[in-house]
């Protein structure tokens, strides 16, 4: 038996670099968490963006703190 996750596709953008960056948040994440993943993997001033075309668009995350 495969275990599998439905994933939502964020774009990364970090300071200077418009959207060159992607990650994957199960699609029970929560913004924060889609949040903390971008900083994890792209440095502390990445921002997570939901994709363009999903039903629940978000606008550009504050930077970190």
């Amino acid at each position: 038996m495969t275990n599998t996750t439905t994933v939502i596709t964020w774009l990364v953008r970090r300071a200077g670099i418009p959207f060159d960056a992607t990650i994957w948040v199960p699609d029970t994440g929560t913004v924060e968490e889609a949040k903390a993943e971008a900083r994890r993997e792209h440095g502390a001033n990445a921002q997570a963006v939901r994709r363009p075309n999903d039903p629940h668009w978000t606008s550009l995350e504050p930077a970190s703190r």
